[in-house]
């Protein structure tokens, strides 16, 4: 596996889901970066399992099993990540359930499961941790949602309900909790190769559907994940970042962020001064990054709405397309698409 280079030493990093797939890569990201890890999984063997790894690597690791759904068990596991190392700098906060059906055959068990999990578990999980934060003045939350806490999907109701709900508590904390110089963003993954869905992205036919929706043409892997997060200055970027903190709120995959100083400098050679270079230096990132354009839609709505005060709702109403088309951004006159 490779790892991207950022210095984390002397932090603790809290990961939940830390077991397997995009959080486990996670776990192993934060310590290559020289962060101690409290391992947060379901199972006592498989957080052992994943804090040897750690260790292997020359770090402390904690290994606590705990059921996200509890808050009892919630309180008992920062109260022995702080017994143990004194301080939480920062949350990786990625544990998620899904379930795949018919929204005319969900049973309110599985709707509750999954929501559960998604947003009931993340946040009493960000709360709890928090605390610990807001006491210390400092910390890094990073809540996982998906390209689908923006756009909707067939048979995942549940998991779009959640995560949609994700996206708005990481802005609600993220404006609640700067005065702590606690920085709250999300990392939204594309379509990512895991032990979990390997088997369905084999299907030739499944494949193609969703690769040539990516401008990359490929699917993502959690190394790529790994690339995407940058916790010491609270920004979810890509490759390494200035060391401001200063990115607060981000729920679009650091697109904007990203573009800010040192991307613009190193895409484009220069300062972003205008709009123009923006355009420019995001359509350069989305050939450089496998998140699904949704994420880059969203964050152009920002933009455009911020630079032309114009209600976000309004460009959404209005719009006739995507803004996005493969690898392309249509500048397009933001009055001209309101205008009726």
């Amino acid at each position: 596996m490779k790892f991207p280079t950022f210095d984390l030493t002397g932090q603790v990093a809290l990961v939940t889901g830390a077991t397997k797939n995009i959080g486990h890569a996670l776990a192993l990201g934060l310590a290559n970066a020289g962060a101690d890890i409290v391992v947060v999984g379901r199972t006592v063997s498989e957080c052992e399992s994943t804090a040897e790894e750690i260790r292997a690597m020359g770090r402390r690791a904690l290994a606590v099993p705990t059921d996200v759904t509890d808050q009892s068990a919630i309180n008992a596991m920062v109260d022995k990540a702080m017994a143990e190392f004194g301080r939480i700098d920062i949350l990786m906060n990625n544990a998620g359930a899904a379930i795949t059906k018919k929204a005319e055959d969900l049973t309110m068990e599985e709707w509750d499961r999954v929501v559960n999990v998604d947003l009931r578990g993340a946040f009493m999980v960000a709360q709890a941790v928090g605390k610990v934060m807001i006491r210390q003045n400092y910390g890094r939350i990073i809540n996982t949602i998906s390209v689908y806490g923006y756009v909707g999907g067939k048979l995942v109701l549940p998991y779009l309900a959640a995560k949609g709900g994700l996206a708005q508590v990481t802005k609600g904390l993220a404006m609640e909790w700067a005065r702590y110089n606690i920085n709250v963003n999300a990392l939204v993954p594309g379509y990512i190769v895991t032990e979990i869905n390997k088997k369905e992205f084999e299907n030739e036919k499944v494949y193609n559907s969703i690769v040539r929706k990516i401008p990359m043409r490929r699917l993502g892997s959690v190394e790529d994940v790994i690339v995407e997060i940058h916790t010491d200055t609270g920004a979810v970027g890509y490759g390494e970042a200035p060391p401001t903190g200063v990115i607060t709120g981000d729920t679009t995959g650091a697109i904007i962020g990203a573009i800010r100083d040192h991307i613009a400098k190193t895409i484009i050679g220069r300062d972003v001064d205008d709009f123009e270079d923006l355009m420019i230096a995001l359509n350069a990132c989305i050939q450089k990054n496998t998140s699904a354009k949704a994420a880059v839609d969203m964050a152009l709505w920002d933009l455009y709405g911020q630079l032309y005060k114009i209600p976000v709702y309004k460009l959404m109403g209005g719009a006739k397309k995507s803004i996005v088309t493969d690898i392309t951004i249509s500048v397009n006159d933001p009055e001209e698409m309101v205008r009726d």
